[in-house]
């Protein structure tokens, strides 16, 4: 029986384990573990021939994130601190999948396993983490992580599919706070007198469901209970 048609957000995930130094059979094999209807290997081989045809700058990008190499990135020294403390939140959750995990393991049920290697920051991230921070300096590392991995995953998008880079919506969620308990009332009441747009709902792309579906599990998670609706 042939596979179903795969949606972008399947592509984005292969192409970010194709930056990481996956070849074709293994990115099946992951694929297999962390989704329903993975694509067939044939899907994949000409998913890579398009990432090969992608311009350098952007497999830079989207590269590993280095600390040594924040002059490459355009990202100023001072940045750092903020860098750091979103580098402890990742680790945090990071640790959060790993529990999930083993918790579902113990159930004896089938399960498609959640990912921590998705969270492992890119230079295209932390340029995002430190505009965002700049653009709000009073947000919390899990915030900056949040909207920097929404607007750098929009970007990816764009850069792999083509289109437009629209981060209205993120942009009015920042300046208020939008995933903090105490600012999301004024948030939606923003929201409906339509001072700013509503955040799009993210839960359907698959990496930030991925994410979600982390905090959602764990009971031991820091402060906030994102769940990908905006």
């Amino acid at each position: 029986m042939p596979r179903p048609k795969a949606d972008p957000d399947q592509q984005l995930r292969a192409y970010d384990l194709y930056r990481r130094g996956l070849g074709p059979k293994a990115i099946v094999t992951k694929l297999e573990c962390e989704l329903v209807k993975p694509v067939h290997i044939a899907t994949v081989n000409r998913w890579i021939k398009h990432f090969k045809s992608m311009p350098e700058a952007t497999e830079w990008l989207d590269g590993p994130y280095k600390w040594q190499q924040l002059d490459e990135y355009g990202i100023p020294w001072e940045a750092s601190e903020v860098l750091f403390g979103v580098w402890e939140w990742i680790v945090e959750l990071q640790g959060t999948i790993k529990q999930a995990n083993d918790r579902m393991r113990s159930t004896g049920h089938e399960w498609k396993y959640l990912s921590a290697d998705l969270l492992t920051p890119t230079a295209r991230q932390a340029r995002w983490w430190w505009r965002v921070h700049c653009a709000n300096p009073t947000l919390e590392p899990e915030e900056i992580w949040r909207f920097g991995f929404e607007c750098a995953l929009r970007e990816e998008r764009k850069d792999l599919f083509g289109g437009d880079l629209d981060l209205s919506d993120v942009e009015g969620a920042a300046r208020v706070s939008a995933w903090d308990a105490g600012h999301q009332k004024a948030y939606q009441q923003h929201v409906r007198e339509g001072m700013i747009p509503p955040m799009k709902t993210t839960s359907t792309t698959w990496a930030v469901q991925v994410a979600s579906s982390a905090v959602r599990q764990s009971k031991d998670m820091p402060r906030g209970s994102y769940t990908g609706n905006g």
